[in-house]
């Protein structure tokens, strides 16, 4: 059951206790439907709504205020106690005539500012699906988060003031190594590329920020490279934000193969990140077929090495503790003659089985 309370008429004065500010009272209304309010004094029903108006010297500095009938007792009383007076007929309509224009014009300012702002968003969506490549499944960007929270009343929030694609990607998986490579096609993102385990943030779980990779926590100022799917422009895709793509036609996951003869073979010296001693790596000049891997590959072992895969700077091949093994090693396997095509090993065996 809902009680009466009192109706303030235009001109009363108020002063708010959230701002301090001298405000009038330019109109009020009823509103539509029941509206029930939880503050400092239980749960209260709105049976009323004001607006106030707060004058200023400057007309920018001006500001209007929708206030329930509950709170606006105590702007009243505050104001009443500070010897306000309210205002006479004439004085109200001079103010409902300022008030009234300085919320129409703000009123406009607004949806002006929104319809720009759309405009921009739609001309950008455009242009990502025009520049969206036929085989891209998934589109890797970047954004600028800036600190937001409010540790005093335990809010956590972020703003995104800055986004960049940075690549497309053939697949949807969540891969750090291929967000590593995006990076590098912008300079204020590259720092990326050289992080520490620590940087992969793996947050999929609810009210998590999901897979990026950035060296700030998920609520603190900085860079993050995410991915994010582009079928049917899902949830997450960019709608604003600017290009740095460096070839629409390439996509990261998948770099450019080189032949066999591009390979360069020969001995590399490298330190072992987990050990820390030094190790001599016989890289492989051209590509190996599976059986003919697997056959190096156990003379490696018996001859003391053993094969290591690629780590960032270090590359794959037959590795040993000193530099005469892996020299016999390579004299031994490779020589110095490049082995024939495949297609002529295939004859050969063919030949062979005949």
């Amino acid at each position: 059951m809902t009680t009466e309370k009192k109706i303030y008429p235009s001109g009363t004065a108020t002063i708010s206790g959230r701002g301090g500010r001298k405000g009038y009272i330019i109109r009020s209304w009823e509103p539509e439907t029941i509206q029930m309010l939880f503050g400092a004094h239980g749960m209260q029903d709105i049976t009323r709504n004001y607006l106030v108006f707060y004058p200023s010297t400057e007309a920018t500095e001006s500001n209007f205020s929708e206030i329930d009938n509950n709170s606006i007792a105590e702007d009243v009383a505050e104001a009443e106690r500070c010897e306000i007076r309210s205002l006479n007929e004439n004085e109200i309509k001079m103010l409902e005539f300022q008030g009234l224009n300085e919320q129409e014009k703000q009123q406009e300012k607004a949806k002006a500012e929104r319809d720009e702002t759309q405009a921009k968003r739609d001309v950008f969506k455009a242009e990502f699906k025009s520049k969206t490549p036929a085989w891209a499944k998934a589109v890797i960007f970047a954004e600028f988060h800036r600190d937001d929270c409010d540790l005093g009343s335990d809010y956590f929030s972020t703003l995104t003031e800055r986004l960049i694609i940075l690549a497309w990607s053939k697949h949807k998986r969540d891969l750090f190594p291929e967000m590593r490579k995006a990076a590098l096609n912008h300079p204020d993102t590259a720092f990326l590329y050289d992080t520490g385990e620590k940087a992969e943030h793996r947050n999929k779980y609810s009210m998590g920020g999901g897979y990026f990779l950035s060296v700030c926590g998920e609520y603190s100022t900085g860079w993050r490279i995410k991915k994010r799917s582009i079928e049917g422009y899902g949830y997450g895709i960019p709608d604003y934000g600017e290009w740095s793509l460096p070839d629409a036609k390439m996509s990261v996951s998948k770099p450019d193969k080189k032949s066999p003869s591009d390979k360069a073979g020969g001995i590399e010296e490298h330190t072992h990140t987990k050990k820390g001693f030094q190790m001599f790596i016989v890289l492989i000049p051209y590509d190996m077929e599976r059986d003919d891997f697997n056959e190096a590959r156990n003379r490696c072992k018996d001859a003391g090495g053993w094969y290591t895969r690629k780590w960032r700077s270090t590359p794959c091949g037959f590795a040993f503790e000193d530099r005469e093994s892996a020299e016999r090693f390579q004299a031994q396997e490779f020589g110095d003659t490049p082995p024939p095509p495949r297609k002529a090993l295939q004859k050969m065996r063919l030949s062979a089985s005949c």
